[in-house]
């Protein structure tokens, strides 16, 4: 996994490369993680694409578990929360 960046190492790179960062935000934050390692665990050790009735089986509680887990993220807003996000919005500007 070669391009998980940490806000750290997004602010590093792209102050280094002369831009000034105007947002850095996370996107969903350890129970949005946790929904999406999950379903990803069980999609690939269930073969769940690989077997229409398996996708069937698993399509609602896997749906459920998700909808559940970004409900739990944003009622457990906080710091370390946001320290394992699934993702990170940056928005930078390259000053003239």
């Amino acid at each position: 996994d070669y391009w998980r960046y940490t806000p750290y190492g997004l602010r590093t790179l792209f102050t280094e490369a002369g831009f000034r960062i105007e947002r850095l935000e996370a996107r969903g934050g350890f129970f949005a993680f946790l929904g999406q390692a999950v379903t990803r665990f069980i999609i690939d050790a269930f073969h769940v694409y690989e077997y229409p009735l398996w996708n069937f089986l698993w399509f609602i509680p896997l749906k459920l578990w998700g909808v559940c887990m970004m409900k739990f993220d944003v009622f457990w807003d906080s710091h370390a929360s946001k320290k394992h996000a699934l993702g990170w919005l940056c928005i930078v500007r390259k000053p003239i």
